[in-house]
């Protein structure tokens, strides 16, 4: 039986990136911020950003990020003898934002994107939670790289496969919130079963039901394996997360129904369309959820006979 795993976890490559899809920003952002009211005048600005050492303060009112009033700010400021005019007159007021519940991966992007030193991160009720800096990620990514290593470290057994003619198993790997690469899995498994033989039409409904599977954990899980088994004319593709599970499965079964983020929605997924269309190409489709342990959907696709919903 031939086994194609995308999951080398011994790769440095790899670790690096199950740890910034895993991270939440919230466990990486400084909570402990100075912040200032945009009532305030920018001589205090001034004075906060000297005795603190930092070189930006949120302005904040009732917890609602106004602006961002920086030392390039106040040094223009002093220039023109501005100094008792109030923050809100001098902050910036088009704010490039982060959410703490984004993936850390979204912070190395937006650095990267925006060449800021510092990010404003907010909660679910659109609050100020923390603010994020290039040194908060370096931090947390060398702690969690070196726990990461001592674990890969330990002895791991290894697993044996065989090759039998007609039979074949390929696992694929998926990572919460790893936009970049979701859809590949469907893609290779395309090409694979095209160099095979499989029909056309049959691949068309693979390739939709792998695609949607796959989005499905990228969004909504932690993480999980996609596999595909094929024996004689059965096409069984399985797909299992690590959770957390659907809690009302019945509605998720519903076309429309989805429980993604907007900031999720805005990168273009979260339709509430994947279950039903995965169901709709399947000859057999099944579902088990539990809410802490995960998701399992197992489908068969029966390459000699025709799906009737399409």
């Amino acid at each position: 039986m031939e086994k194609l795993s995308l999951n080398s976890e011994a790769n440095p490559h790899n670790v690096i990136l199950d740890i910034i899809y895993r991270i939440k920003i919230r466990e990486v952002m400084s909570k402990n911020i100075h912040i200032i009211s945009p009532d305030s005048p920018i001589s205090d600005a001034k004075k906060m950003m000297k005795d603190n050492g930092v070189s930006g303060l949120p302005v904040v009112k009732k917890r609602k990020l106004c602006g961002i009033i920086s030392i390039y700010d106040i040094v223009e400021c002093l220039e023109k003898g501005s100094v008792n005019d109030p923050v809100k007159k001098h902050m910036t007021k088009n704010i490039i934002i982060l959410e703490e519940d984004m993936p850390l991966s979204f912070a190395l992007n937006y650095f990267e994107k925006y060449k800021f030193r510092r990010f404003p991160v907010l909660n679910k009720a659109k609050e100020l939670s923390g603010i994020i800096t290039s040194r908060d990620i370096n931090v947390s990514l060398l702690n969690e790289i070196n726990r990461e290593l001592k674990r890969l470290d330990k002895p791991r057994n290894t697993e044996e496969t065989d090759s039998v003619k007609g039979k074949y198993f390929k696992q694929f790997s998926t990572r919460k919130y790893d936009f970049e690469n979701a859809g590949k899995t469907s893609i290779t498994i395309k090409k694979f079963l095209k160099e095979i033989g499989i029909p056309q039409d049959i691949i068309r409904r693979i390739s939709i039901a792998v695609y949607e599977l796959e989005i499905n954990q990228v969004v909504h899980s932690d993480g999980g394996t996609i596999q595909l088994f094929i024996e004689g004319d059965v096409i069984t593709i399985k797909a299992s997360d690590t959770g957390p599970g659907i809690t009302e499965l019945d509605r998720a079964l519903e076309e429309g129904y989805s429980t993604a983020s907007e900031w999720i929605r805005s990168q273009g997924f979260g339709a509430g369309m994947g279950l039903p269309n995965i169901k709709k190409v399947s000859d057999d489709f099944q579902i088990s959820s539990d809410v802490e342990k995960g998701t399992e959907v197992i489908i068969k696709i029966y390459s000699g006979k025709k799906n009737e919903t399409n």
